[in-house]
């Protein structure tokens, strides 16, 4: 699962020093299986994490995707901060500044991750919210939250 050229008003041209992609990158990454019990996770709960699934995390995040629209979430819902902020990180990357490299990938998987942390995507059932001991859709063990990386592809 990728997302490229993510921000609609910057032109490839403006992108060239610094084209990115953002998701799960890793499609051999397995999603966990979950059990009873809750652990600390970014600021909210997760479930306690079992052994290996049967379903990788690649497979998690295009039925979120689906369901949700979450990749294209902040594009159709206008983020302007996270866009400016992303467009920053890209014109001073065009310096070579390495700091800016991290700062821009660290922007580019927010674009993913702060629909989630910021819960956009209404609740679950309440059966569902119950089983798990709270209620934040997209979250159960984590490990896809975890996965969402950010990569340089032109060699920056």
């Amino acid at each position: 699962m990728k997302v490229t050229h993510i921000d609609p008003l910057i032109t490839q041209n403006d992108l060239r020093c610094a084209e990115a992609e953002v998701g799960i990158l890793d499609n051999n990454t397995m999603e966990a299986t979950a059990k009873k019990g809750l652990k600390s996770f970014y600021g909210g709960a997760a479930m306690m994490t079992g052994p290996q699934s049967k379903v990788s995390v690649a497979q998690v995040a295009e039925f979120n995707d689906k369901k949700y629209g979450w990749f294209d979430y902040t594009i159709e819902h206008d983020d302007r901060a996270l866009i400016d902020v992303t467009t920053a990180m890209a014109e001073q990357i065009s310096a070579n500044d390495d700091r800016s490299k991290r700062r821009y990938l660290n922007a580019l998987s927010a674009w993913l991750r702060n629909p989630i942390t910021l819960h956009k995507f209404g609740s679950n059932e309440t059966k569902y919210a119950r089983w798990k001991g709270f209620d934040w859709v997209m979250v159960r063990t984590g490990r896809m939250f975890n996965t969402i990386k950010a990569r340089l592809t032109n060699g920056v």
